[in-house]
């Protein structure tokens, strides 16, 4: 995710994210790739989610949310 993206762009990469991920457990069976793909959006997910968080939390305290940067996986994962 770039810097001085807004929350909209970012609940548009969520919505994306979690259209796909609805296609892939619709289908009746799951190839390797598509359960490779799963995880991952589940950790992009976790990502974009944390950075609304991080970007509501500068907004707060009076801070400037583009100056966000996505943490890394290990701390975000499986909010």
């Amino acid at each position: 995710m770039a810097e001085r993206i807004s929350d909209d762009s970012i609940f548009s990469q969520i919505l994306a994210l979690v259209g796909e991920q609805q296609h892939l457990y619709g289908k009746d069976s799951l190839s390797n790739y598509d359960l490779v793909r799963l995880e991952a959006i589940k950790i992009e997910l976790d990502q974009r989610w944390d950075v609304l968080r991080l970007r509501d939390a500068r907004r707060e305290f009076g801070q400037n949310p583009n100056q966000v940067t996505p943490r890394p996986v290990s701390m975000v994962e499986r909010y």
